[in-house]
Formats: structure tokens, sequence, C-alpha cells
């Protein structure tokens, strides 16, 4: 039976990108059940449509993002922005920058309300309609691009539509056009397709909203999407009689997003599944970052904010472990496979740990003990051959050896922290 430590610690790595040290310890005497609670009530930043300045300013955009992850307040919102990043994909690689950050500030609006609501924006979106090229898409000769990709990855799945579907689809969402650096979204009645088409089964004159509509309303809508979330969360595929609760849930709910977050959190398998997944490099990166103390003020408490220098990531970090915000690799996003355990992946974090020194605050703050430091990576589940290793090494580097960084490297780079 696992304890309320290791409940809180298992809730914070999958809904939030902690746990931050402390940060268990804050949420035990209060217990899981409110934790969970304290993470679906907070309050979720919405930024302005575009930033200040004008130099750096995808750097700017990712730093934003990267300090909120890094804040200590549980927060589920924060999360799934992150998640619908990698599910409704757009890439600085075709959009640009100012279209990305306004899909980002889109993505935070609908993170856990109304995904119907999420699609339709997505759909007419500036940089999804660059990213695959919808803008400017003529309904004689659509580009089939987001006509097939809203089906296969996004709304439906393979094999839930067919290649008649994807050219009905093309058609649907043509006649968009995004107006140059002012994004603007307008449509033209003349680029668009004017004729019926059978599409899902159903013969008639379609338009974007329309067919958004048709395939939210398609039976394996709801299915897929809370597949996809179960896995997100989970870190396995549900069984056919958890997909089909899930989907009644959503479904019942009219699509609302939280409540079916909230199904698969409170579920029983998502307590037991703990340490199912790898951590991709994001979700170990920032919580890395607090643990040694290099994440600036938000990943620290209070008091340690004061003694510390200005939020200074540097973001090649991300890109030599594969994964950089607002870069997915392709239209199907980050992976959720073991390829985030390769020897490379793993080489690649040890070469950072190596370069990257502990703070003062977390020498000054944490014992060269197996249990201080297993407690200041949030890890309260580890096996005994983990504690085992850890213990021998100490034994053999004190801390006037830097014994200390040797226990937080083989914590950070342990089976348990590298798993979700």
């Amino acid at each position: 039976m696992p304890t309320d430590r290791e409940l809180i610690a298992h809730l914070l790595r999958r809904t939030t990108f902690g746990p931050f040290p402390g940060q268990v310890e804050e949420l035990v005497k209060a217990g899981p059940g409110a934790a969970i609670e304290m993470a679906f009530g907070a309050k979720p930043e919405i930024p302005p449509d575009r930033l200040d300045g004008k130099d750096d300013y995808g750097g700017r955009m990712t730093r934003y993002w990267l300090e909120r992850m890094l804040d200590r307040r549980p927060s589920v919102h924060e999360r799934m922005v992150w998640y619908w990043h990698g599910h409704l994909v757009s890439s600085l690689d075709k959009a640009s920058e100012s279209a990305m950050w306004r899909q980002h500030v889109l993505l935070r609006r609908h993170a856990l309300g109304n995904f119907r609501e999420l699609m339709h924006a997505i759909a007419i979106d500036p940089a999804m309609l660059s990213y695959l090229d919808g803008d400017g898409s003529r309904g004689e000769n659509p580009n089939e691009n987001f006509g097939r990709e809203v089906m296969e990855l996004f709304l439906l799945g393979p094999g839930n539509y067919t290649e008649l579907d994807v050219r009905a689809a093309a058609r649907a969402f043509s006649g968009w056009k995004v107006e140059g650096e002012s994004l603007k979204v307008v449509f033209d009645p003349e680029s668009a397709y004017q004729r019926p088409v059978q599409f899902l089964g159903m013969r008639r004159n379609w338009n974007t909203s329309d067919a958004i509509d048709a395939l939210c309303d398609h039976p394996a809508c709801a299915r897929f999407v809370s597949t996809r979330l179960y896995r997100y969360f989970v870190g396995q595929l549900p069984s056919e009689a958890r997909t089909d609760e899930m989907a009644v849930v959503f479904r019942k709910s009219g699509l609302e997003i939280k409540p079916l977050v909230q199904n698969i959190l409170q579920g029983r398998d998502f307590a037991i599944a703990r340490h199912s997944r790898a951590r991709t490099p994001v979700e170990w990166l920032i919580p890395m970052l607090a643990i040694t103390g290099n994440a600036g003020p938000s990943g620290l408490s209070e008091r340690e904010k004061q003694r510390t220098e200005k939020f200074d990531i540097d973001l090649q970090w991300f890109d030599e472990l594969g994964q950089m915000p607002f870069r997915p690799p392709n239209v199907a996003g980050w992976p959720l496979d073991e390829r985030w355990l390769s020897a490379g992946q793993m080489l690649t974090r040890t070469n950072l740990l190596v370069r990257l020194p502990l703070a003062k605050t977390v020498v000054d703050r944490v014992e060269p003990t197996v249990d201080a430091v297993l407690a200041h990576c949030g890890l309260y589940d580890v096996s005994p051959t983990t504690r085992n290793a850890m213990q021998r090494a100490i034994d053999k580097q004190t801390e006037f050896a830097e014994g200390l960084e040797l226990l937080v490297t083989l914590a950070l780079l342990s089976p348990e922290f590298s798993l979700i």
C-alpha cells in the first residue's frame, strides 16, 4: 500500500512538472485528495497575445513558458497546456514566432475547457493554418494536410475515416487566409469549395465549423481523445472497459476536458501505475533544475527566492536532449516511448549534470545522505537496488570529495527518476 508521500509525489510527477524540493512535505499534511483539488483549483495564467519587445522573441517565449512550468504551485492546467502542444501540433519550423505565441495563448485559454471549442479555435489558428498548409488552400484543389491530420492525430485515430473523407475534409477546410504580420485570419468565399460532398457518410455543403462539429460528434472522437489522455497520465493504454467509461464521461459532459482528466486521475489505475513510462526531456529537465538549485526563483520557496540570481536557463539543454518547446519534431508530436531511456539519452543527461554545479542553497541545506537526497529529489519509493547503489557510492566518496553532488547525480539518473 503506497504512503501518502508516494501518492503525492506520483500525482505531482504526472500533473505538474515537479515534485520540487520540499513540495511533497508541504502537501502531505492535507493528503492526496486535497493535493488533487489544489492542482485543479489553481488559477491559470493567460498572458497577452503578444510579448513586449522585439529582440530574441522566440527565446523569451520559451523562457516565459519554462518559468510557468517551474512554478511551485500545483497546477494541472500548466501540464495540460504542454499536453495540447504535443497533441494539436504546430511548430516554429513553419509557423512564425508571433503565430506560435498566439497559439500558445489559445491553448492556455482552452487547456481544461471545452474540447469542441478548442477544436473550432485551432482549426482557424494562424500557426495551425501555416503549419499544416491551410493558409491559402483553395477549394477546387485544396491542401489535404490538415484534413488528414485532424482525423488521424487530433480527433479520430487511424481506421475511423476513409481517403474520401480526407478529400472532402480538405474542401470543407478551404478558403482561409492569414494576413501577414497582423496574423488576421480571413475567410474568402471565392476560394472556398461551394458544392456538396460526401463526408463521414453525409452528403451536403460543408464548411469548417460544420466539419469540426461532425468530427467531434463522431463515436470515435471521445474514445480517441480519452485514450490519448489516459496514455499520457497513466503511462499505459486503457482496457476496453476503461475506455468506454471515459468516453461516456467525456460525451455526457459535452466534451468538457476537466471532468475527463479528473476521472482519469481519480481512478485506481492511476494510483497504482507509478513509474510506468519514461520521463521525456522536459519532464526530466524542469525538476532537475529545481533540485540542483539552477531553476532561478520560480522553483524555490519564498525564503530561497531572496537568495537567488535572475532566472536564466540555457535553452541549448533542451535542444541537446531532444525536446525544445515550440519545436515538436513532426505533426505527431513527441513520442511517449522508451527512446527517452536510451544509452545516448542517459549519457547526455549525465554530461549535463556533470557540467551543472549544485547551487549554494542546495549544498547548505541538503545533507549528503541517501535519505536526505532522495527526499530532496521527491523519491519515496525507490528499490533496494537503487538505495544500496547510492549508499555504496557515498561510503566510498565523502562529502569532502563532493559526495553530495554524486548522490544527487545518481538519484537523478536512477530508474525511479527516469520513469514517471
